[in-house]
Formats: structure tokens, sequence, C-alpha cells
């Protein structure tokens, strides 16, 4: 095999593997894209503001019930 077969070769196995590259890129992101849809969520950037704002109104809740469970412990013969 000389050279420039092989140059030819690895060229046409380079290009195939991006073209497979590509069709499973655009999948994976259709596939999420659906699943947002489905989900009715909102696009990525704002649901992870959505999500940050939860898990600190859940934490905050998790604090009062520590300090309550605390004073309810204090209170307890």
């Amino acid at each position: 095999m000389n050279l420039a077969l092989a140059l030819k070769v690895a060229e046409v196995i380079g290009i195939l593997l991006g073209a497979i590259a590509f069709a499973l890129i655009t999948y994976w992101r259709m596939k999420e894209r659906a699943l947002s849809k489905e989900k009715g969520l909102d696009a990525n950037p704002e649901r992870c503001e959505q999500h940050s704002i939860k898990l600190a109104v859940i934490e905050g809740r998790l604090e009062r019930i520590e300090r309550d469970i605390e004073e309810i412990k204090g209170r307890l013969p």
C-alpha cells in the first residue's frame, strides 16, 4: 500500500467517524430537547437557575426544621 492510498483511506475513515459523531451528538441533543419539552422544563440555563432557587428554599426549610427539633428536644424531660 503506498502513502497516497493510505492517506486516502485515513481521510475516508476520518470523514465517516466525523459523520457518525455528528449524528450521535445531534440525536442526543434532539432527545434531550424532546424530554425537556415533554416534562415542561425550560431551557437549561433557566432550569439550572430554577433548581438553584428551589434548593435554597429547601435548605432554608431544613434549617428551620433542625432548630424546631432541637427546641423540642430541649423541652422533653
